[in-house]
């Protein structure tokens, strides 16, 4: 890997975000490019080191090259770091100390390349402590400085080494520097050699772990289990070094953080009348504390919660409502956050992203529909915030569109909600096309921030409708609904009904309505015009899901590439669906490949060739079946693309292709993007 000394990245965010800022003044904006969209962001994943007085960050180049930067608070001293190269990018960064930084390194946007250590006085003197693996930090042990947990969710090595999923590794060994692995045993093969940083393996947990939590002192705390496809958890205890598994009493609660004390963790309950309630839990009893927060219509399970670095206590958490919602549990942090928000803009979410050990400098990211993203940092010492820079400088200066949040009831009744996305002069006297945009998931959602996606398309003259199906995550569906998960036909009439609806507006013309979604997003674009053959005029389908039943023969053939995509993917779509050699009439009811007699629009196929989550496989068999029943489709291949496209190159490539795909069948209200 040709990694080479850093460059100067930060300067030009501050150059570009100026020039722009100038020329704003006097221009009024364009439309926003394929290029400033879906190109390369200029930077991501700004941290402070620990005593604040240092940032870390990815840049991006022109060239689509991730870049690690690292700048001096305190001084004027030139940025330093490492850049990436043609085929090798710097993924991601993690502070180890005031002095030394983790870092990912990445091949062809798809494949890991290896965790590295890295010591600040001479960044170019990083060491391989672990290679190829897919490793996800679990925690950095206070106690045990330079030493990390990690999770190897997928392993480079052979078949002895899979279950070695929790290790510990020193990471000031390099991989060239011992001859004895974690067991004390001689390395024999080269796969040996991957292992000489690691210093203690962790037992599995009693069934298939899909993640880790460590406590805030960075110790293993938790595992994230599925037991036969069923999501259960286990409780790791320091002092007999084993896994626990949970009280019966609370079989019904999800731990989504542990606490400071590790008889302690956070947990989310449900209440028939009150609904979503995030309270603390003693483990060994399940007694449950107070709530500190009620949510009656939406779901606290995906709240962010954040810690005190001071007194490592819960001082406040952020979870998506219609927007996302900020609730501080600490006077000094509320404190922080009204000026914050006082110095910003209103139509923006401002969020602490991170903060020094002391709580005197934190990062704020703040993001809207309007605005794809932008750092800063703020001073508690002076109450004073400076720019750090933004995502996509260029935008700041592009004719951007709001999005709305709306509501809607399905045919059944359920409330339903999403967002809509209008193009500049849409009305009833001149509807605009409607692209109903679905995401994937299912257990995902639609939010109110920054979409590309619509943007391109309200840029073209589309209005955009983005459905939050039934089982879209957090929301608080009935009980007794399993979240509505798995119900695949009803997301697909929510869908089919969210269109209805909003057609009866008035600002859209139901003669040019097209739908796009993907991964399972891509599924209900095929589903719903398959169900209503005369509603949708084109469709477009990205990494999409139409044979459940090879999906799930897939997940089960070691052999295969799409066997190695999540952890227990398999166990829960046996699980939730059946086995599809039991039930082969209830699967054929699910796959719309058997019933293209139905549908009447043309379609765009798109897949990355190395997909490890739905294989190319499933859009192939789509094609062949379109070509058999003589339906016009086009499709979009990309080696060395994963689920969705990574690189840049073919994420421009693929809209432009969209665009033309859109234009001949949509017809376009506005000039076509540059």
């Amino acid at each position: 890997m040709d990694l080479r000394r850093a460059f100067s990245l930060l300067l030009l965010v501050s150059v570009v975000d100026l020039a722009h800022r100038v020329a704003a003044e006097t221009v009024t904006p364009p439309p926003p490019t394929i290029e400033e969209l879906f190109g390369p962001p200029l930077l991501n994943q700004v941290s402070l080191s620990p005593d604040g007085t240092r940032l870390a960050l990815i840049a991006k180049s022109k060239d689509d090259i991730g870049n690690l930067v690292i700048r001096n608070l305190d001084t004027n001293d030139k940025p330093s770091g490492l850049q990436g190269d043609d085929e090798i990018d710097i993924g991601s960064v993690t502070w180890l100390g005031n002095d030394h930084l983790l870092f990912s390194a990445v091949k062809n946007k798809i494949s890991s390349q290896g965790l590295y250590s890295m010591p600040l006085t001479r960044p170019y003197s990083y060491i391989p402590i672990r290679l190829y693996d897919a490793i996800s930090i679990v925690g950095l042990p206070r106690a045990r400085p330079k030493r990390a947990i990690i999770w190897v969710r997928q392993s480079a090595t052979d078949e002895k080494h899979k279950s070695d999923s929790v290790q510990e590794i020193d990471t000031t060994r390099s991989l060239d520097a011992f001859k004895t692995d974690a067991r004390g045993e001689k390395f024999t093969s080269s796969y040996d050699q991957l292992f000489r940083s690691v210093v203690r393996l962790y037992p599995d947990p009693p069934s298939t772990p899909i993640g880790f939590e460590a406590d805030p002192d960075g110790e293993l705390a938790f595992a994230y289990t599925l037991d036969h496809g069923h999501a259960s958890y286990a409780r790791w205890d320091l002092k007999t070094e084993t896994w626990c598994p949970p009280a019966p009493q609370q079989a019904f609660t999800s731990i989504i953080a542990a606490d400071a004390d590790r008889n302690f963790a956070w947990v989310v309950t449900r209440d028939a009348t009150q609904g979503s309630q995030l309270r603390r839990m003693e483990l060994a009893t399940g007694h449950l504390d107070e709530p500190v927060a009620t949510d009656a219509n939406f779901d606290l399970r995906n709240a962010y919660l954040i810690f005190s670095h001071v007194t490592h206590q819960l001082v406040g958490f952020s979870y998506e409502r219609q927007r996302t919602a900020i609730r501080w549990l600490s006077p000094k942090f509320a404190g922080i956050q009204h000026v914050i928000d006082q110095a910003l803009p209103n139509d923006e979410d401002h969020l602490i992203v991170g903060f020094d050990d002391a709580e005197n400098r934190f990062i704020v990211y703040s993001t809207g529909p309007r605005m794809p993203g932008a750092y800063y940092l703020f001073d508690a010492r002076t109450s004073t915030l400076e720019g750090i820079g933004k995502t996509v400088p260029t935008l700041a200066d592009r004719a951007l569109r709001s999005s709305h949040p709306i509501r809607f009831k399905a045919r059944d009744g359920l409330p339903l909600e999403g967002y809509i996305t209008l193009p500049a002069n849409a009305s009833k006297i001149h509807p605009a096309p409607l692209v109903v945009l679905v995401h994937g998931g299912p257990v995902s959602r639609d939010t109110w921030g920054f979409d590309p996606e619509a943007q391109f398309l309200a840029a073209q003259g589309y209005a955009v409708l983005k459905p939050n199906y039934r089982g879209s995550s957090g929301y608080l569906w009935p009980e007794g609904s399993d979240g509505y998960r798995w119900a695949f036909l009803s997301m697909r009439n929510d869908v089919i009904d969210a269109t209805r609806a909003a057609l009866t507006s008035g600002l859209f013309d139901p003669h040019r309505v097209a739908l796009m979604g993907g991964s399972f997003g891509g599924y209900l674009a095929l589903a719903c015009p398959v169900e209503e053959p005369d509603l949708y005029c084109c469709t477009v389908s990205i990494c999409g899901i139409f044979d459940w039943a090879e999906l799930v023969r897939s997940k089960s053939d070691y052999g295969s590439i799409a066997a190695y995509g999540r952890p227990g993917e398999y166990e829960r779509l046996i699980a939730k669906l059946g086995d599809p050699k039991k039930r082969q009439a209830d699967y054929e009811a699910l796959s719309p490949l058997n019933r293209l007699d139905r549908l009447h629009c043309p379609v765009l196929i798109a897949h990355g060739k190395d997909d490890s989550i739905v294989s190319v496989k499933q859009s192939r068999l789509l094609a062949s079946a379109l070509k058999e029943h003589h339906l016009p489709y086009e499709t979009f291949y990309r080696d060395l693309a994963g689920h969705g496209f990574a690189a840049a190159k073919d994420r421009i490539a693929f809209y432009q292709k969209l665009q033309s795909f859109l234009a001949l069948r949509l017809g376009s209200a506005s000039p076509a993007l540059p």
